[in-house]
């Protein structure tokens, strides 16, 4: 498997602390060979899909699986935390400030023959950030027990161009990553591609287990 950059220029660009982006493009005319291989990552912990939709009804141009994301940022009642690197860290600051700084800084070059989208912040915005910009009543119980923002950074990215009938493997490698061993996460990031590239004899199965939930699960509206 040959990466687009090689192991030089990718210790080299680290080193001088630069965003950079390794993947691989292959061509894969079966679909379904593709789902084996989404339907196995969407089971990774933080993994998600997206699916460009045309017009609410027609299937778009490009299927996104992400996963592994390197960096969390979660923003609830005012203080915001970042996971990095196993640690949690909090930080107080003006969430509104700080995410537009985390946004406007967050820069990295897409190569030009790979899908615009190959890096990313994804995560979520809840109704209740309207308490960040204005001051409204605040009576209600949080049973969700959630963050009221949600956003991260995806290491990997597997992206099929349902046109073209491309698929991409990439990897977002980003400069605040502390690497101790170039050598061996440059081919930890081959061998990765490598398992992917095995999607075909992956076997599916047909039916996914799940723990059973103990919880009575009842409504807390009458049918009337």
């Amino acid at each position: 498997m040959k990466l687009n950059i090689s192991f030089k220029d990718f210790k080299k660009n680290h080193l001088y602390k630069k965003n950079q982006v390794i993947y691989v493009k292959r061509k894969c005319d079966d679909y379904k060979k593709v789902e084996n291989l989404f339907r196995l990552l969407l089971v990774k912990k933080n993994s998600f899909i997206f699916e460009s939709v045309e017009k609410g009804i027609i299937k778009g141009r490009y299927t996104i699986i992400g996963l592994e994301p390197d960096k969390i940022w979660d923003i609830s009642k005012n203080i915001v935390t970042t996971h990095f690197r196993g640690k949690k860290k909090k930080i107080k600051t003006d969430p509104l400030i700080f995410l537009n700084k985390l946004i406007s800084d967050f820069n990295i070059k897409i190569p030009k023959n790979i899908p615009s989208m190959s890096s990313m912040l994804v995560g979520y915005f809840s109704y209740d950030v309207i308490r960040y910009l204005e001051k409204i009543p605040d009576n209600c119980i949080d049973d969700l027990n959630i963050p009221d923002v949600r956003l991260s950074r995806p290491a990997n990215l597997i992206i099929y161009d349902n046109l073209k009938k491309n698929i991409y493997y990439v990897e977002n490698i980003y400069s605040d990553k502390k690497i101790n061993n170039y050598f061996e996460y440059y081919h930890s990031i081959k061998q990765k591609f490598e398992n992917y590239e095995g999607f075909e004899n992956v076997k599916v199965p047909e039916v996914f287990t799940f723990k059973k939930n103990k919880n009575r699960i009842k409504s807390n509206i009458s049918k009337n």
